[in-house]
């Protein structure tokens, strides 16, 4: 989570309200199943998340592009 910030100077929490915002889904990606699983809330994924060193993938859509993770 810290490389938002490191490569922008934004926090991750103020950059993923500012997507939420704009209506963008918030998926992580699971590495054992390779599905997207959406994130419901920020606040359980920031809880859940462990160490801000831990390095994750996050997908952000747009509504109307959602559809492209059920095929």
């Amino acid at each position: 989570m810290e490389m938002v910030q490191r490569v922008s100077d934004v926090s991750t929490v103020d950059f993923l309200e500012w997507m939420e915002g704009m209506n963008y889904k918030i998926f992580l990606p699971d590495r054992n199943t390779c599905q997207s699983v959406p994130v419901d809330s920020l606040a359980t994924l920031f809880a859940e998340w462990g160490s801000l060193g831990r390095i994750e993938g996050l997908l952000l859509l747009p509504p109307e592009k959602t559809f492209l993770l059920d095929s």
